[in-house]
């Protein structure tokens, strides 16, 4: 059963499509924020924007590589034109029993599912954040 909702992306299981204008819009939001100094964004138009540029040239470039990486950020998204499941941004890991303060895991909300974020926005994109400086404090004993 296919649906289409009002940005045009069409969700099928297990394929998620979409259109290539819509996913340039997003992705050139998300790189403009980069090119501010001091952003904290690591994905720029000057290093990042060729990948942009095939979404926006709507031709196959060959396998789509759904991902932009930095150290310490990784943003993924649902494929547009690629029908490799694997490729599907999937539902994170449950949070691990509480082990405060050495883990910490928020799901907010708690009922929210990348499910129903595919349902209501067509696609999904992920950032996730790595620490690029762990620090390990002992304690004396």
């Amino acid at each position: 059963m296919r649906n289409r909702t009002r940005s045009g992306v069409r969700c099928g299981s297990p394929r998620i499509t979409a259109q290539p204008e819509r996913i340039v819009s997003v992705l050139d939001g998300i790189l403009a924020v980069g090119d501010r100094t001091g952003s904290g964004i690591a994905f720029t138009h000057h290093v990042d924007g060729p990948l942009v540029d095939q979404y926006r040239g709507g031709r196959d470039q060959g396998p789509e590589a759904p991902e932009l990486s930095a150290p310490g950020q990784t943003l993924s998204w649902d494929p547009v034109r690629d029908d490799r499941p694997y490729l599907v941004i999937e539902e994170p890991q449950e949070c691990p029993a509480g082990d405060l303060p050495l883990t910490r895991c928020v799901r907010d909300p708690e009922s929210g599912t990348v499910a129903a974020v595919r349902k209501r926005h067509g696609m999904v994109f992920r950032l996730a954040l790595t620490a690029p400086d762990y620090y390990r404090v002992l304690k004396k004993g």
